[in-house]
């Protein structure tokens, strides 16, 4: 049995394995879920082989189908230009200190 598209939310206890960078009850991306086995046995247990289980061989396989399955880290919308321009003004700067430092020393 397989769901596509189930609409997902932020639970409080997800906000830490996002460092709180999302609120509780944010939307996240839509998710797949597969069920495969044969349905419980006389005992309640699986009859199915769990091959395919996400969680403890019970044949439940989860998925999800966002856009970050590269792990990259989430865009935060901030534009990095001022940020590396910033950074290389400050290498320049203390290379250009170097090399000040370097001919008062030789004259």
């Amino acid at each position: 049995m397989t769901w596509t598209d189930v609409p997902a939310t932020l639970t409080p206890e997800g906000v830490p394995a996002f460092a709180d960078f999302y609120a509780v009850g944010d939307p996240l991306g839509p998710v797949t879920i597969q069920v495969s086995g044969d349905g419980p046995d006389e005992d309640g247990g699986s009859t199915g082989d769990g091959s395919s289980g996400a969680a403890g061989g019970d044949g439940a396989q989860a998925s999800g189908s966002g856009t970050n399955v590269s792990g990259a880290l989430p865009s935060t919308g901030r534009d990095l230009a001022p940020l590396t321009l910033g950074a290389l003004a400050l290498l320049g700067a203390g290379a250009a200190a170097i090399v000040h430092a370097r001919r008062e020393r030789t004259a």
